[in-house]
C-alpha cells in the first residue's frame, strides 16, 4: 500500500532552502539566493530562531532597532537560516504582527544596499503563500 505524503507550500520552500544551504553561498543562482534570503528572514523573525524579534513584533516594534535583535539578525545571516523548518516559515508568513513589522525590522538591522534584495525575498515568500491553495500531494510505495 503506498504511503502519501501532504506536502505544503512551506515545505516546497522549505527544501529550496535547506538545497541552497549546502552549496557555497557565493555560487547561487538567483532564485537560491531568494530562498536563501527568505531563509534568513524566517530564522530573524521566527519565534524558534529570534525570540527577542519576535517578541518586538508582537510588543513593541521600536524595539526593533535593540542591539539583541541585530545579533539575531546576524546569527540567522551566518548560519541560522539553514536550520528553519516549514513550521518557522508558516509562522513568520501567516502573522500579520511580522508582516507589519518587516519594514522597521529590515530599516533598523539590514544594510540599506541589500534593502532591495530583501524586499524581494519578502514578496516572494508572501506570493508563495497566497497562491497555494491545495496541498501538493506525493505518493510513495513501502519499500
Amino acid at each position: 500500500m503506498p504511503i502519501k505524503y501532504n506536502l505544503t507550500w512551506a515545505d516546497m520552500l522549505s527544501t529550496k532552502i535547506h538545497k541552497a544551504a549546502i552549496k557555497n553561498s557565493e555560487k547561487l543562482d538567483e532564485e537560491e539566493h531568494i530562498s536563501m534570503l527568505i531563509g534568513v528572514i524566517v530564522a530573524a523573525l521566527s519565534s524558534a530562531h529570534s525570540w527577542q524579534t519576535y517578541k518586538a513584533t508582537k510588543e513593541a516594534p521600536t524595539g526593533l532597532g535593540k542591539q539583541e535583535v541585530k545579533d539575531e539578525y546576524l546569527r540567522a545571516l551566518s548560519e541560522g537560516w539553514k536550520n528553519i523548518t516549514y513550521t518557522d516559515i508558516s509562522e513568520i508568513a501567516e502573522d500579520s504582527n511580522i508582516e507589519n513589522s518587516f519594514s522597521t525590522w529590515l530599516a533598523f538591522n539590514v544594510d540599506k544596499k541589500e534593502h532591495d534584495d530583501y524586499k524581494e525575498a519578502w514578496k516572494t515568500l508572501l506570493e508563495q503563500m497566497k497562491s497555494s491553495c491545495d496541498d501538493v500531494k506525493r505518493g510513495e510505495e513501502n519499500p
